[in-house]
């Protein structure tokens, strides 16, 4: 019985090797972030993963190695404040994302926890919900209600 939905194209093609899984842990230590959202009753949810890059190769090496899928933006559009780096301004024309989600992200970022940093190792745990209940409650709910506050 399989769970979940894959969309068509997403899947992996190559197995990682374990020197893919480093390389994959280092540039999710530099350009990655991982979050987890929230139902509506407070639960922690689906988890997310997203690396951006300008370029698209090394986003679609990660896709090869773990599945997922490929999104390009054009910055130029949405940035509309011009950026200064030592006088000249820089211009964001384009940028790529990588993400992947659900049970492939928490795989993903449970395969390559080993090769982390303690701080990335902490904010998978945040996503995760590691070490704490699952449920979120706010700081307003907990005070009426009487719950822990996480």
């Amino acid at each position: 019985m399989e769970y979940g939905y894959v969309k068509p194209g997403s899947e992996a093609i190559e197995h990682p090797t374990t020197l893919d899984i480093a390389w994959a842990a280092g540039i999710f230590e530099g350009e990655g972030s991982c979050r987890a959202k929230i139902t509506d009753r407070g639960y922690i949810g689906s988890a997310i993963v997203i690396v951006n890059q300008k370029k698209p190769w090394i986003l679609q090496r990660l896709q090869a190695l773990f599945g997922g899928t490929l999104r390009y933006r054009d910055r130029s559009k949405y940035n509309s404040i011009p950026q200064f780096l030592e006088g000249r301004q820089i211009i964001h024309s384009e940028l790529w994302d990588w993400r992947i989600s659900g049970a492939r992200a928490r795989g993903f970022i449970m395969t390559i926890y080993k090769f982390l940093s303690p701080h990335r190792k902490a904010q998978i745990e945040k996503t995760l919900g590691l070490g704490r209940s699952p449920r979120i409650v706010s700081k307003r709910r907990a005070k009426d209600s009487g719950e822990d506050f996480i």
